[in-house]
């Protein structure tokens, strides 16, 4: 329903945007999409509460994995560092 409401809003303005004098008057240019627009609006949130809840969810997942990599980089830091150590040694 979104969708269908922004596709008239975008068709509404090409529309517009050609027709700017009726009559011999000056039209209120985007009147129409402006319209739209408000429509869309007042549908609330077009993306809806399950969407919102997998994106949190993936931003979850991906904030751990980073956690995850960032302790595998310190390790393989702290196994480089001895590494270097011991042939300086050697």
């Amino acid at each position: 329903n979104s969708q269908h409401i922004i596709r008239n809003a975008v068709e509404q303005f090409e529309a517009d945007s050609e027709d700017t004098y009726v009559g011999g008057s000056k039209k209120k240019k985007y009147a129409k999409t402006l319209e739209e627009l408000n429509k869309f609006e007042a549908t609330g949130d077009p993306l809806g509460e399950e969407f919102v809840a997998i994106y949190k969810s993936v931003v979850d997942q991906q904030i751990k994995l980073l956690e995850v990599l960032c302790e595998q980089k310190l390790y393989l830091d702290k196994k480089l560092k001895n590494a270097k150590r011991l042939k300086k040694i050697s």
